[in-house]
């Protein structure tokens, strides 16, 4: 854990509100543990508020403990999400069908449909065309060069090299001999 000294007064008071509420709840466990005596809590819970906000000013009264990596699993965490929802919107938008999503998000196939009715109102139904034999077999190739991407990288980076045709033609030429 990373300490950072707090100059802020208006974080001091804050801080000090907190405290006060903490106490005046009854949750003294944490506060004893941090080394407050029941004298001080006593004495902070007595404090008029102008006091208590001329204290907050006192530099060196409060260390803000950050949890570092916890801050960088967050804002990784957050990133994936953002990139999953980009990923989404692209797939729906090129025509994945909604086994694809499926696949790629690890969804069910009926919050697949929602996604694709929430981001293509509009989509067509039925069985998409096939692209002619030497086009498919084109298609074959590329995704046995490319199998070492991830499955959703994978379909974007197909549809990208072939965007001309939907991802649920792509899909079916990718899928034509699995039984």
């Amino acid at each position: 854990m990373s300490r950072i000294g707090i100059d802020s007064p208006d974080l001091g008071f804050r801080v000090l509100c907190y405290l006060i509420e903490l106490a005046e709840s009854g949750e003294l466990d944490p506060l004893i543990q941090a080394g407050f005596s029941a004298e001080t809590l006593s004495a902070l819970r007595e404090m008029p508020v102008g006091e208590i906000n001329r204290m907050a000013g006192t530099l060196g009264l409060f260390d803000l403990g950050v949890n570092v990596p916890r801050i960088t699993a967050a804002l990784s965490a957050r990133m994936g999400l953002r990139a999953d929802s980009e990923d989404l919107t692209y797939l729906a938008k090129a025509g994945a069908t909604a086994v694809m999503l499926a696949e790629c998000f690890r969804i069910t196939i009926g919050d697949a449909e929602a996604h694709l009715r929430t981001l293509t109102p509009s989509r067509r139904s039925g069985r998409p065309s096939m692209p002619d034999g030497g086009t498919r077999d084109a298609i074959h190739q590329w995704w046995a060069v490319h199998q070492s991407l991830p499955p959703r990288q994978r379909w974007i980076a197909l549809h990208q090299h072939w965007p001309r045709f939907s991802l649920a033609s792509l899909y079916a030429v990718i899928n034509e001999f699995n039984l």
